[in-house]
């Protein structure tokens, strides 16, 4: 039983890591932003506005902010 806490803590703090460190702090273009979501780069400062997508203090568009709002969409298809 204690292996096997042992082990969830470990698998959480690595996913925990994963996520804070590696993924959330790629930055990609508005253009970029606007190809993968099918979008002008105009509807992509509007949504950034709204608060659907995340952008860095340099006015980069956080790449996790994207897959997510891809992600929303393809729930409501």
């Amino acid at each position: 039983m204690i292996r096997e806490l042992k082990e969830a803590i470990v698998s959480f703090i690595d996913a925990l890591l994963t996520v804070l460190f590696d993924n959330y702090k790629e930055t990609i273009t508005d253009s970029m932003a606007a190809r993968q979501i099918g979008v002008t780069e105009d509807e992509v400062s509007d949504l950034v506005l709204c608060g659907l997508l995340t952008a860095s203090t340099e006015g980069e568009i956080y790449q996790k902010s994207v897959n997510k709002y891809i992600e929303t969409m393809l729930d409501y298809n």
